[in-house]
């Protein structure tokens, strides 16, 4: 197949081959050593780069909308902080976006459902390694309610459930890898799609022609400190 007509997925493997072959110490063209090692941090950039989650996430953005627009809500992101190299400054960042007087709210994958089965998947078999967070940390509410309380009082938290339709096992986890960066930027990925299949397998609901996987995530959300009254 002609490169110009490889899937996203297939950049994506493109890109890391090109930079494991430089790890692996194949003398650059003009006599220079060749680059280290692939990082942890590189692959984590490279899969967020090339992350294309479709229209899985589109009842999430409808659902985020929906408890936010009643509210002053300046700001909402869509995973952003959770897989962010940076997930304080993304934080950061977010409350700037809102500005003084305004509130945040944003979404975080639980480690219930198949999402957080995937993400705890990846972390076992990708481990974060000193002075990286691994995303799923930022899936639980006591997490987040730590980091949130840097910048605000009282951030809100409510759980929700999203029910995601494939054509089949094998569709569900090249989507879901796709779509996760986590689970693209790991290294071993037969051992990933053999013990991901396992878990879609466990948790595959027959759905007519299909099936349906359940996730769980969180949204969050905060005001800043400086537009509590009285603060």
């Amino acid at each position: 197949m002609p490169s110009t007509e490889v899937s996203r997925r297939g950049l994506f493997t493109l890109g890391l081959s090109r930079l494991r072959e430089h790890a692996a110490g194949t003398p650059a063209p003009d006599g220079h050593s060749a680059p280290p090692p692939v990082t942890y941090a590189e692959r984590q950039r490279l899969a967020r780069d090339h992350a294309d989650s479709g229209d899985l996430w589109a009842p999430v953005r409808t659902r985020l909308d929906e408890v936010a627009g009643p509210l002053p809500v300046e700001a909402t992101s869509l995973f952003g902080p959770m897989f962010s190299a940076h997930h304080h400054q993304a934080l950061a960042d977010l409350f700037a976006a809102a500005g003084p007087d305004g509130a945040i709210a944003f979404t975080a994958w639980g480690p219930l459902g198949v999402v957080g089965r995937l993400l705890r998947l990846a972390a076992l078999l990708d481990p974060a390694p000193a002075g990286h967070a691994a995303a799923l940390a930022w899936g639980r509410e006591e997490r987040l309610r730590q980091d949130l309380e840097l910048h605000a009082d009282e951030p809100e938290f409510r759980l929700e459930s999203l029910e995601m339709r494939f054509a089949g096992e094998e569709e569900a986890l090249t989507r879901l890898c796709r779509a996760l960066p986590p689970l693209a930027a790991v290294e071993d990925q037969d051992a990933l799609r053999t013990q991901g299949a396992a878990i879609i397998n466990e948790l595959a609901v027959p759905d007519g022609d299909g099936i349906t996987l359940p996730a769980r995530y969180l949204i969050a959300i905060a005001r800043r400190r400086s537009a509590v009254p009285g603060a």
